[in-house]
């Protein structure tokens, strides 16, 4: 009776996690918009003259809000969901696979107490600091390692089925860049990407995809575990774990951006195809190409989002040296 109670309750928490995550993907969906388009490299707004908070005079592309500004003046409010029901069909089901794949691999001599066991957590550091020892279930190294395994299994299953709704979502919001509309609805997009590049095209960038995604687990999780284990204030437990989720979001980001522009790149719109960017036969060449030109990070910061190309300082003031905007024909709607 107690383990119905159980999984009921579990049941109940699952389904309130999906309704909330899904909530704010909604409500946050105009700033990933933008962000998918800055991360193709869409800049259709001047750069401005600044200082770095060291006093530094540089050039600075306009922040998030101006760039979703910018998308109400050419689509209006209701432009600003271009994409959001792939991504919402996506995150379902990477949230389903998720569940059923940890939840159907058992280690022998596993108990249901410790098969439910979840991986060591952030700690709040504004909580009261104290002494805590062994207050952390399931902190043996063979527990962690059990659901680390599990965590993987789960995470790689769930981007591997989410991925064909991921790319669709991208090339819907990157169709704003030439004013198309090739991909509508999620079922005519995938035949539209099937029948032109086939299986591998619903695929498109989920190798970066992946190895951010297994990066960001192993890492986060491994850290937080030793600091569980090593680290002997709830406080102290916290700040390490909040710098790691910092530090683990910073390295992993280019493989976000290498992974969103595959999905778009050498598909029939125009934010795929030369002379909006070059075709890259795989995702090592994008990630060389990007690396190149200093892009791998376009999208990190949504405030002060540094101008990478050349400028020139004049008077205190700077100017850039060369192009500074995305110049494309004036495309009608296709």
């Amino acid at each position: 009776m107690s383990n119905n109670n159980n999984n009921s309750r579990n049941d109940d928490a699952a389904l309130r996690a999906f309704l909330e995550r899904g909530l704010f993907t909604a409500a946050t969906h105009p700033f990933e918009y933008a962000k998918i388009l800055i991360q193709i490299g869409y800049e259709p707004l001047e750069p401005v003259s600044g200082r770095t908070l060291l006093g530094r005079v540089t050039l600075f592309y306009p922040n998030i809000f101006k760039y979703i500004s910018y998308i109400v003046q050419r689509d209006g409010y209701l432009g600003l969901y271009r994409g959001l029901t792939p991504r919402l069909i996506g995150y379902a089901l990477s949230g389903v696979v998720y569940q059923k794949v940890t939840k159907s691999i058992r280690f022998e001599g596993e108990t249901p107490e410790t098969a439910e066991l979840p991986l060591p957590d952030i700690v709040d550091p504004n909580e009261e600091a104290q002494v805590v020892e062994g207050d952390v279930p399931g902190n043996s190294s063979k527990n962690f390692l059990r659901k680390l395994v599990k965590d993987l299994a789960g995470r790689i299953a769930s981007v591997i089925v989410s991925q064909p709704f991921m790319v669709v979502a991208a090339r819907t919001c990157a169709q704003f860049v030439g004013r198309e509309s090739h991909y509508k609805g999620i079922l005519p997009s995938f035949q539209e990407i099937f029948s032109r590049e086939g299986i591998q095209g619903l695929f498109a960038g989920i190798t970066p995809r992946l190895i951010g995604e297994v990066l960001a687990l192993v890492i986060s999780s491994s850290v937080t575990f030793a600091a569980n284990q090593f680290v002997q204030t709830r406080e102290l437990r916290g700040y390490v774990s909040l710098s790691v989720s910092v530090l683990v979001s910073s390295l992993t980001y280019p493989f976000h951006v290498v992974s969103t522009t595959m999905a778009v790149n050498n598909s029939r719109i125009v934010a795929g195809l030369p002379p909006f960017t070059p075709l890259y036969g795989n995702w090592c060449e994008c990630w060389r190409d990007l690396r190149q030109k200093n892009q791998l990070k376009r999208g990190a910061n949504v405030f002060f989002r540094l101008y990478p190309g050349p400028k020139i300082v004049i008077g205190g003031i700077a100017y850039p040296m060369g192009p500074t905007v995305t110049e494309l024909p004036d495309h009608k709607m296709l």
